[in-house]
């Protein structure tokens, strides 16, 4: 199955989110929680 998340990133140019994990780095809730689910899903071990 392939899901896909789309956000408009240009209103979040210069905001660091290589390390999501870490706290919200001053997105909106709905964007960090979109970027958290897509890096969880990522992560997860499907075998």
């Amino acid at each position: 199955m392939k899901i896909g998340f789309y956000m408009d990133s240009a209103k979040y140019d210069g905001r660091d989110c290589m390390d999501i994990t870490s706290g919200n780095p001053g997105l909106g809730g709905l964007e960090y929680e979109l970027l958290m689910v897509s890096y969880l899903l990522e992560q997860r071990d499907n075998g």
